[in-house]
This record gives structure tokens, C-alpha cells and sequence, in this order.
């Protein structure tokens, strides 16, 4: 199964009690697929966020309508 690398980038500001993240916030990550994400490729994208910049963000509450998906090979 072939892997894809793509830049998530967060479309816009969110400030509650289970997400803290901001507009054009970014991380890099290795997918499955080439279009879309799966339930694991989105709690693993809130885990880098998470990590990356020190904010909270709790699985399950990031959306596919907040995020930007760019494949980049």
C-alpha cells in the first residue's frame, strides 16, 4: 500500500474546552490515502497538534471542515 505525505493546516480559529487552535497552524504526516482522511489519520493529526504546539486538542473533536489537506508526494 503506497503512503502519502500531506501538510494539515487548520482553517480557522477554535477556542473551547476540547480544542485550542488557530488559523494557519500546520503539521506534515504520513497517510494511507491519497484523498481524505480516516478516524485514526484525525486522532493522530489532534495528537501532533497537540505536541507540536502545546495546545489542547482532544480526539474526536477536530472535523475534516477545519482542516486544509495539501498532498505533497
Amino acid at each position: 500500500m503506497s503512503k502519502y505525505f500531506k501538510r494539515i493546516t487548520i482553517r480557522k480559529n477554535q477556542n473551547s474546552t476540547r480544542v485550542v487552535v488557530a488559523k494557519g497552524m500546520s503539521i506534515e504526516m504520513m497517510c494511507d490515502s491519497s484523498n481524505g482522511m480516516s478516524t485514526k489519520d484525525m486522532q493522530e493529526i489532534c495528537i501532533m497538534f497537540s505536541n507540536k504546539y502545546n495546545t489542547k486538542c482532544e480526539k474526536g473533536f477536530l472535523k475534516m471542515s477545519d482542516i486544509d489537506i495539501e498532498k505533497l508526494y
